[in-house]
């Protein structure tokens, strides 16, 4: 495990581009990341690889039958992994970006052990800036907190990697 530290940059943080380069090969590579977001510590990968959602629910040694959300950057990143109808659209204007996750019909692209084989998945805008970076340079990501199931929230990464340990 290789711990990537932020960087401050006029009072926001920032990955610098050769690491940030770094962590989207991981992420293409199958491997999980952990990443800030505006409420707590995100546990994520590349949601159209199986193999990398499982090692997700290996991790925090979550249930298969409890579905997952996918965090992007934009109404029209949504579009592409989600079919919208008005109202949602209407609720991501108002309150995205933002700590709110909206349960929309999935488009068939997105693999089931990621919905636990509903129609249905979990979509985000995230307010963090390193958060919206990893989506602008790697695409939508899966996001659930970084923690194992049903312990309590990290609010840091060293919290994170401790619950975590050598699974990411």
């Amino acid at each position: 495990m290789e711990i990537i530290k932020c960087e401050m940059r006029d009072g926001a943080p920032s990955i610098p581009e050769s690491r940030l380069k770094q962590i989207v090969g991981e992420l293409a590579a199958g491997r999980l990341i952990v990443y800030p977001t505006e409420t707590v510590y995100g546990l994520g990968c590349d949601p159209f690889d199986e193999t990398a959602v499982k090692r997700i629910y290996m991790a925090k040694r979550r249930p298969f039958d409890m579905a997952m959300s996918i965090m992007v950057k934009d109404l029209r990143m949504m579009e592409e992994v989600a079919l919208l109808d008005d109202r949602a659209r209407h609720l991501v204007k108002k309150f995205m970006p933002g700590p709110l996750t909206i349960i929309v019909t999935k488009r068939p692209a997105v693999p089931d052990i990621l919905t636990a084989s509903t129609n249905e998945i979990g979509l985000r805008i995230p307010d963090n800036p390193v958060a919206m970076k990893l989506i602008e340079e790697f695409g939508p990501l899966v996001t659930t907190s970084a923690n194992v199931h049903s312990h309590k929230n990290p609010q840091t990464c060293l919290e994170a990697v401790e619950d975590l340990g050598p699974s990411v």
